[in-house]
């Protein structure tokens, strides 16, 4: 009876070893396919974030084009495109909605990348040679001459970072659109000395981001 139950206990066991390295694989393969699933979730959602934010870039990028062809006709295929990569990809660097930065352009030059103002300003965003060349020497940006002011890539890269300046020095968006235009000396005096600041400069730029809003991204 013993001996019974001893072969019984031994068969038992040898049994046992396959069954439990069979369960143990089967774990492994579930496990596997549990992590490749969630994997592959994890993958597919970031595809469809990128794709997403492809669209909505594009969208954005289109947006850009319509303005710039109703407003300025004359503009090449070419330098629209220049221009709206320029102003999309410096936006959002910075945090601007691009719309925003193409109302300043058409109030400081009117998309015309050639203007020259009776102050010496240049190009779409109006920079002053000095200050390209200071903004450019502290940003390690390449500066060649004044005339790279009116390449569009150049100037938008410039302008925009003149404005993050003034935004973050008076911590005040409509000082600082105050300040592009007139001068970031002349707008602390004004201010030290209680002075009223003008107020067409930042209309003008503000009735314009709005009219963009509300006909093309409405």
């Amino acid at each position: 009876m013993a001996a019974n139950l001893k072969n019984i206990r031994t068969t038992g066991m040898v049994i046992s070893r396959p069954v439990a390295f069979i369960l143990v694989l089967i774990y492994m393969i579930q496990s596997v396919a549990l992590l490749y699933l969630i994997y592959d979730k994890y993958e597919n959602e970031r595809l469809i974030y990128r794709q997403q934010a492809q669209i909505r870039e594009l969208k954005e990028k289109l947006v850009i084009q319509d303005i710039l062809r109703d407003l300025q006709s004359d503009l090449g295929a070419g330098e629209i495109g220049r221009l709206t990569n320029s102003v999309y990809s410096e936006s959002k660097k910075y945090g601007y909605d691009p719309l925003f930065i193409l109302a300043l352009i058409k109030v400081e030059s009117s998309f015309n990348k050639r203007a020259i103002s009776n102050k010496g300003a240049m190009g779409y965003m109006q920079m002053k040679p000095s200050t390209g060349w200071d903004l450019a020497q502290r940003g390690g940006i390449d500066w060649q001459d004044k005339y790279s002011l009116f390449r569009s890539d150049y100037n938008v890269r410039l302008g925009t970072l003149y404005l993050y300046e003034l935004v973050f020095k008076f911590k005040n968006l409509k000082h600082a659109i105050i300040a592009y235009n007139l001068g970031e000396t002349e707008t602390r005096r004004r201010l030290r000395s209680d002075e009223p600041l003008p107020k067409l400069y930042v209309k003008r730029v503000m009735d314009t981001y709005n009219e963009f809003r509300e006909r093309y991204a409405g």
